[in-house]
């Protein structure tokens, strides 16, 4: 189901089942959460979106 215990130490983070404290017994850092939401966590783009005015 996960590819590695760190991507589901990772994902119960996020759940929040697990503390801050447990992602540093497992050397994760908060870098490796952001890594691994913006690979898993791709933000919806609104095509419609205003795109921002030049100045």
């Amino acid at each position: 189901m996960y590819k590695s215990d760190k991507e589901e130490t990772i994902m119960k983070y996020l759940d929040g089942s697990l503390g801050f404290s447990k992602l540093t017994e497992h050397n994760i850092s908060m870098f490796d959460v952001a890594e691994y939401k913006e690979q898993h966590y791709k933000p919806h783009i609104d095509k419609h979106a205003h795109k921002p005015i030049k100045k």
